[in-house]
């Protein structure tokens, strides 16, 4: 809903998004395709700017009012217990832009576990990003990881694959 509402403030199209699907999908990626289907170019880079000001406005608003996020049982404690262990860094790779992915984990108190990643506003690549978290991960651990990517989408797993990673996709 923030993103449909971002898009017509700027844009002036209401209901762009209809039948499109955001999974495992990146926020430039799925904003540029959406411009470029209605009006055959890319925003440009002021047009970006503003789309994600309102975009991330709506969204505390959105995250402010909703009744329907929730974290599922268990993964606290998970999280609680893979933080603690000295030889695991935790890091996110999501197609959201940072701001937006830490505004929504913050609503659950998940943010506080996720100190580095790989976002939609690093790379609108899906497996650029994954590389860049990978970095990041290596950096956070003061050398070489084995890192393993978590996801929920076949993007998530070709990204996955494309850096050499193993994945365990979750449903």
């Amino acid at each position: 809903q923030a993103f449909s509402r971002a898009f017509e403030d700027v844009f002036g199209e209401a209901d762009a998004f209809c039948g499109e699907t955001f999974i495992g999908r990146t926020d430039p990626g799925v904003l540029h395709a959406t411009v470029v289907r209605l009006r055959g170019d890319r925003p440009t880079d002021a047009e970006e700017a503003r789309f994600y000001e309102h975009y991330l406005g709506h969204l505390e608003h959105e995250l402010a009012t909703t009744d329907r996020y929730r974290v599922l049982p268990g993964v606290p404690t998970i999280l609680e217990g893979l933080a603690a262990r000295p030889d695991c860094v935790l890091g996110l790779v999501t197609g959201n832009v940072r701001r937006g992915a830490y505004m929504k984990l913050a609503l659950g108190g998940l943010d506080r576990f996720f100190p580095f990643g790989g976002f939609g506003s690093d790379d609108g690549d899906r497996p650029s990003l994954t590389r860049i978290a990978a970095e990041r991960a290596a950096d956070a651990a003061g050398g070489p990881v084995d890192a393993v990517v978590l996801g929920d989408s076949p993007l998530d797993a070709a990204a996955a694959r494309a850096n050499g990673l193993p994945i365990v996709l979750v449903a």
